[in-house]
């Protein structure tokens, strides 16, 4: 697990050995609306370096939670916390060397 903080917002990360399908799938962000922490699965297929950025619905980038990490094929799970921001949409955007992939997270307290 990797753990660290950034601006607002805070993650950690865990992973596990079996991906299939698409070279990256964004699969939930849960729960929604979230409170206090959301958690980001994604499958890589292969190997992969990872950029996870979170935009707010302007469009203004307000922190990267990974930025350029490495992961091995599988599932994996980032821990965020929205404890430092306000209720509103945002926007998780993953990104790999050759995919893009973008959900929708709400905060509400």
């Amino acid at each position: 697990t990797v753990s660290w903080q950034s601006q607002k917002v805070a993650a950690s990360v865990e992973g596990s050995d079996a991906a299939t399908g698409a070279a990256l799938s964004l699969e939930a962000i849960i729960p929604t609306p979230t409170t206090a922490e959301a958690t980001v699965a994604f499958t890589t297929r292969s190997s992969s370096s990872v950029t996870l950025d979170l935009y707010d619905v302007s469009g203004r980038k307000l922190s990267t939670l990974l930025d350029g990490e490495t992961f091995n094929a599988g599932s994996h799970r980032v821990a965020v916390g929205t404890a430092g921001l306000p209720n509103g949409i945002y926007l998780v955007r993953l990104r790999t060397r050759g995919a893009t992939a973008s959900r929708v997270m709400i905060v509400a307290r």
